[in-house]
Parts: C-alpha cells; sequence; structure tokens
C-alpha cells in the first residue's frame, strides 16, 4: 500500500470517527472533583472584615478566598491583610485545594494540633515531602515555600501555561523551588512585585497577597495572562459617503411621496447602508445582502446586552419618569404600557415624539420597557422652551398629587436649553423648580451618538462605532442611536430605519431608560452619583466611552448589597460572549500582510476577534496550551481559530501515522502535519504534542478527544 493511499484511508478514518459521539472517542478519566468543584459557595459581605476597605487592591480576593471557603478571618470582625502567613495556614490552603480538586470536598476535621490533620493529608498525598519546615508550622512562610506548596495541590492540566515567561530577576535554576515559581508564573497564578516580574522568594508573603494567589488557584478566570491574546487593535470607522444623483448620504425616504429611490445603488453599499427608510420605501437596485425587512427587523433591539437586563426582571417595573417631546401617537410598541398622556402641542401626530418613546418603552425596541411614564407634548417653533418649561411646572404639580412610592423621579429631553433661541431664561428656571422639587431633569446634550455597524452583533461593542457628528467628545457617555428601528404612525409607516444620521434625540431615551431601572433599584441615587456610575462603568471601545448597561446596573446593584445578582448578569454576559482566535506570527509577517490581515479581521461583526501573537511559542505544544487556557479564563464561546501562516510561521501538530493491518502488522508511514487539534480545547497539551497516533489512542485508551468544537482554518502567506 503507497503512503498516499495510506494516508486516504486514515483521514477517511478520522472523518469518520469525527462523525461518532463524544464519548465514543474521549476515554474519561476525570477527577470527581477537578476544577468545577471550586464554588464560591460562602457569603462575603462588604464590611464583614473592618480591615478591608471595599477600595483595596485585594478587597475582591479576600472576598473570593472567603467565599471558596479556602480562608477565613484572623479573628472575629478581622482578616488582619498585612499580617504574616504560617507554614501551618499555608498547608491548610494547599490541602482544601487538593480535597477540592480530587474529591469535589473539603471535610478534614480539625484536632490537637488544629493544623495536624491538614500536614497528615498534605504528606499522604505528596503535598509536603517530609523535610520541609524543619523549624516548625508555626513558623512564617517565605513566598517561595508558599509556590512550592500550592504547586503541589494541584495537578500540572489544572495550571496550564498562559505566558510565556523564561526568566525572573531574582530566579534561576539554583533557587529553591524554582520550578515550581515558574509553574505558576506561567499559568498566571504569580505575578510578581512589579512590571519586571520580581518576585522576592525569600520573603514573608501576606495575607492579602495570599488570598489572591489562592483564588488564583482555584479560580482560572482570575489568573493574569499576559500580552500573547489580545483584542483586535484596529479601530473601525465610518466611510466618508458621496450622494449618488439625487440621492443623498443619510437621506430620509421614509414618507411618502418621498419614499422613491430609483437610483442604482448596486456599487454603493456606503450610500444605501446610511439611509433612513421603512416598509413604505420603494428602492431599485440594491448592494448584495442588502435587506431592507431584515434591516428593520434587526434594528429594533436596543443591543449592549440590554435584553440580559430584561431577562432578569430589570425592565423599569416600579419606575415612575416622565418625557417631554413631540406628538405622538398609539403604537403596538406601547399600547400595553403604563403611559400617561398629556398632548399640548395641538398636534395629533409628529414622527418624533413615537420614536423617542418606544426607544424608552417600546416592548421590542425600549430599555425600560415597564416603567410608568407621563409624557408631555409641547408646542413647536418659537414658544417650545417656553412649552417645556410649563410641562415641567405641570410635571411639579402633578408630583403633588401623588402618592409616596408613586411620584415621578425624572424627567427626560431629546432636547438641551438653547440661549439663541426665545424663552431659554424660562426654560432653564423651570429645570431648576423641578431639580428643588427633587425631580431629576436629563437633556441630551450630555451625550454622543454612535452606530451598529449593519447586521452585526448588536451586543459585542466592537461593532459600534463614533458618528463624529454630534457632540463628539461628550461630556458623559457614547450612546447607540443609528443601525436602530423606531416606532411610526405618520402616513401609516410603522417603523422607521435609522442608518447613520439617528441624532442626538435617539439618545436620552436609551440612557434614561437605565436611569429608571437604576433608581428604582436605589432610590438614594442623586443624579450627579448617576453621572459617575454611568462614565465609570461604560466600555473603552478604541478610545471611545461606550454606554455599558450591564456593567452599569450592575455596579447599582453591588452598593446596595445586592452582589450575587450583579454576578448573574455579568457572568451571562461573559457566557454569552463569542470569539474568534486569530493566530499569526506577527514577527515574520511583512507589513502588507498585517495590513491585509487587519482588513480581514475588522469585517467579522459575529464575534469578538482575538488576536493570538504566536511568535513566542516555538512548538504546536506551547501555543495550543496558551490558546487552552486563555478560553478556559475568558469562558464564553469560542466559534473559531484561523491561523496565519504555513506551518514553518506557525507550528502544527505532528501525528504519527500508525495503522494495524488486517494481517496484524503494524503499518507505520511516518509522520503528517495537522491542525486538527487546534478544533477543541480539551486536550492534555502533552498527550497530543507526542507522537499521538489513532492506533494506540484506542489500544491504550488515551483520554484524546478528537471532535473538532469548532471550524479550524490556515490561510498561507506569501
Amino acid at each position: 500500500m503507497t503512503p498516499r493511499r495510506l494516508l486516504s484511508r486514515l483521514m477517511a478514518m478520522l472523518l469518520a470517527l469525527s462523525l461518532l459521539p463524544g464519548n465514543a472517542l474521549a476515554v474519561s478519566s476525570a477527577p470527581k472533583g477537578g476544577m468545577d468543584a471550586f464554588h464560591r459557595d460562602g457569603t462575603y459581605q462588604p464590611g464583614m472584615f473592618q480591615d478591608v476597605a471595599q477600595d483595596a487592591w485585594y478587597a475582591e480576593r479576600v472576598a473570593a478566598a472567603y467565599e471558596l471557603g479556602l480562608m477565613k478571618g484572623a479573628s472575629k470582625g478581622t482578616f488582619s491583610p498585612e499580617g504574616d502567613v504560617t507554614a501551618a495556614e499555608a498547608i491548610a490552603m494547599a490541602a482544601r485545594l487538593h480535597q477540592h480538586y480530587t474529591a469535589g470536598k473539603d471535610d478534614l476535621i480539625q484536632g490537637s494540633p488544629w493544623y495536624q490533620v491538614y500536614v497528615d493529608y498534605a504528606r499522604s498525598n505528596g503535598i509536603l515531602s517530609g523535610d520541609e519546615f524543619l523549624n516548625g508550622y508555626g513558623e512564617n512562610i517565605t513566598r517561595g515555600q508558599m509556590a512550592h506548596l500550592f504547586a503541589s495541590a494541584l495537578p500540572q492540566e489544572a495550571l496550564t501555561a498562559i505566558n510565556v515567561v523564561e526568566s525572573l530577576p531574582d530566579v534561576n535554576s539554583s533557587t529553591a523551588y524554582s520550578s515550581d515559581i515558574f509553574l505558576l508564573y506561567r499559568a498566571g497564578v504569580l505575578t510578581g512585585n512589579d512590571a519586571n516580574g520580581t518576585f522576592t522568594p525569600d520573603a514573608p508573603i501576606t495575607r492579602s497577597q495570599v488570598a489572591a494567589i489562592v483564588a488564583r488557584m482555584a479560580l482560572p478566570t482570575l489568573r493574569k495572562g499576559a500580552n500573547a491574546i489580545q483584542p483586535l487593535g484596529l479601530t473601525r470607522g465610518l466611510l466618508d459617503i458621496q450622494g449618488i444623483g439625487e440621492v443623498e448620504p443619510y437621506g430620509n425616504y421614509w414618507l411618502p411621496p418621498d419614499n422613491k429611490i430609483t437610483v442604482d445603488l448596486a456599487e454603493a453599499p456606503g450610500l444605501a447602508y446610511s439611509l433612513n427608510f421603512s416598509e413604505k420605501t420603494q428602492f431599485g437596485k440594491l448592494p448584495a445582502g442588502f435587506d431592507p425587512v431584515a434591516l428593520l427587523e434587526w434594528g429594533k433591539a436596543p443591543g449592549l446586552y440590554v435584553d440580559i437586563l430584561h431577562e432578569h426582571g430589570f425592565t423599569g417595573k416600579g419606575a415612575v419618569i416622565a418625557y417631554i417631546d413631540q406628538a405622538m401617537s398609539n403604537h403596538e410598541q406601547y399600547s400595553t404600557a403604563s403611559i400617561h398622556y398629556i398632548n399640548n402641542s395641538g398636534k395629533k401626530e409628529t414622527m418624533h415624539g413615537p420614536t423617542v418613546l418606544s426607544m424608552l418603552a417600546g416592548k421590542d425596541i425600549g430599555t425600560a420597557p415597564d416603567a410608568e411614564i407621563y409624557y408631555y407634548s409641547t408646542q413647536s417653533g418659537d414658544l417650545s422652551q417656553l412649552s417645556e418649561a410649563q410641562c415641567l411646572y405641570e410635571i411639579i404639580e402633578q408630583n403633588k398629587k401623588l402618592p409616596e412610592g408613586k411620584k415621578i423621579t425624572m424627567v427626560g429631553f431629546s432636547d438641551n436649553i438653547d440661549p439663541r433661541e426665545p424663552y431659554a431664561q424660562e426654560f432653564r428656571e423651570a429645570a431648576a423648580a423641578c431639580e428643588e422639587a427633587g425631580i431629576m431633569v436629563w437633556f441630551c446634550g450630555e451625550y454622543s451618538t454612535s452606530v451598529f455597524l449593519p447586521y452585526s452583533d448588536k451586543n459585542n461593542p466592537q461593532n459600534i462605532v463614533s458618528q463624529h457628528i454630534y457632540n463628539p467628545n461628550p461630556p458623559l457617555v457614547h450612546v447607540p442611536s443609528s443601525g436602530r428601528t423606531g416606532a411610526a404612525t405618520m402616513g401609516g409607516v410603522p417603523y422607521i430605519y435609522w442608518g447613520e444620521s439617528g441624532g442626538l434625540s435617539w439618545t436620552m431615551p436609551y440612557v434614561l431608560g437605565l436611569y429608571a431601572i437604576a433608581i428604582e433599584i436605589d432610590p438614594t441615587l442623586t443624579q450627579e452619583q448617576l453621572r459617575q456610575l454611568i462614565v465609570s462603568t461604560a466600555y473603552d471601545n478604541g478610545g471611545m466611552s461606550l454606554v455599558n448597561p450591564v456593567g452599569f446596573i450592575s455596579a447599582v446593584l453591588d452598593q446596595v448589597g445586592r452582589s450575587k445578582e450583579a454576578d448573574a448578569l455579568r457572568q451571562e454576559v461573559v457566557d454569552r460572549t463569542r470569539y474568534l482566535y486569530a493566530v499569526m506570527d506577527t514577527a515574520a509577517m511583512t507589513q502588507e500582510d498585517l495590513k491585509a490581515v487587519g482588513n480581514y479581521l475588522a469585517a467579522i461583526t459575529d464575534a469578538s476577534v482575538l488576536v493570538a501573537d504566536a511568535s513566542g511559542f516555538a512548538d504546536a505544544k506551547s501555543l495550543y496550551a496558551v490558546l487552552k487556557a486563555d478560553a478556559a479564563q475568558r469562558e464564553g464561546t469560542v466559534v473559531g481559530v484561523q491561523l496565519f501562516g504555513t506551518p514553518d510561521m506557525l507550528p502544527a501538530f505532528q501525528v504519527d501515522y500508525k495503522v494495524l493491518m488486517s494481517n496484524g502488522e503494524i503499518d507505520d508511514a511516518g509522520t503528517f502535519l495537522t491542525d486538527l487539534f487546534y478544533g477543541n480545547f480539551n486536550n492534555d497539551p502533552e498527550r497530543i504534542a507526542s507522537g499521538y497516533n489513532v492506533m494506540e489512542h484506542f489500544e491504550q485508551g488515551w483520554n484524546v478527544d478528537l471532535i473538532p468544537q469548532w471550524p479550524v482554518a490556515r490561510l498561507p502567506l506569501s
């Protein structure tokens, strides 16, 4: 049989195996516990330890170590974060780590002395060899000794490398426990005392430092990775769009008779996506993939994981707020909402009012669909600011009639006080009177606009770009205002899609809904505190400060002692995050290749792109280990691995070609290269990188998973 026929036969075997259920390929020998056995079952309340300030660098790590059951207080009401750690205390923590991992429990019962049960356990399970701590277990442990104990408490597969660490300033091969220290550095458990990674192995260690380390031992999500894997660093932006014929960029084509576009837009996707349109818009030729009906539906979702808030019951229910804008009429988006409409405009309907109200309280569109809203419409033209001022005074009087718990807490405007227009002073005085009466007044001028990229994952902040038209440097944050669909009632038009010209008007209802939810959680919040929270929790999206709804509400929950609910919100964001690894050796690539690959990756909008720089990894084993550890730390869902470069640039796995023939002989045709193992992160890097072959896999029952969980592709570069 020729090598080529053998190769075809083996590849057919691998393909057939990939169709079997996962259990048919993976021989499980997982321990009863494993890393999944570590749970934060305890309850840590801020202030539980009077010497642990909430803003201390170690506060969260103390909370984690306590809730994991790995550390306790030094005494009732104190943790002693700067206190030393004895050998007995460190051995107890190492024993708890080991028993959790191997047995899924911690049931050691203290005797006399209290630490003897832990010492006995550690010796019987290889954590202690017998010649450590000859001066007694009450002596203070050094940082190097602590690294040795902790590295011995978990198997190496629980401490996979996520960093490339070849040297440290004060640790070398002659340093006691150097192999354990390097193991924990590479696993992201140890980070050092400074930017150079200095460890000081012979120095004592404090309880706060141990809390951080033991928490990272138990929770890979807390481990610290270096810079090998980073989010895609390119900044997306909008095109400089040119009009064609009578079609101008950002034009309004949603209302008859101005709803007909006869110009050929097939070669002008940028112009097409910039337009505002409705179901009644009549298009000529459109770019490939441009689907007006799909865009109208896609545009309804507020994005940025607002749906997670709603799924967890944070819908604005119980909040009472007001909005002052143009006339509106009934619409399916808010027909069942609790709306009190006071029409001071003298008009039946406008374009503006329904859109604003739907983005605040629309059942599919709004951020606070269950809030109770007092909606006031105003006059337009020269009397607009006077009319707005009068509405504010009406709200003050309305609040006097409402019972406690049902009073209006805030009012929003898709407008600002304009000193150039009549009655600016009256408007200003009315706003001051409202605030004096305990009602917050919000204006849209504190925000800036941003655009969802068409058809993108709207929950991914990387898919939002700044418009740089309205308020490019806002006092607070950028808010999605384009790539949005709003309710409409004029001319029989039910919805309008706002391509790239949704202005500041659409920012205010979005944020006001979040403020309403926040005030319902914590009625004591002031307007200035809300401003500080919306800024401090914002996404940093390529230098653009972008509103973060889940981060904002989670912070409010944290402040009132509802951290478990906040953690549940944050965890769901993590769980729903989708990302793709783009692996490349940047040092070996030309500038032309780097630019081309960057542009290719920037066009991916259905997942976050993580760039893994493989220049520091000599073989597939180390590269796989770093990817595996990074994925475990990030959680979420991997949707693919894209490799850029030949195996000479990016390592592939080498598989031994062994086949057991029907006559009992072994046909060994050498080796071949494969990227198959990059298709899941379920394997031990050492096993799949050390002479793997299918024949011995099944004969010896190797615990190797061949089933790809996501696609893997390699693009060779010239």
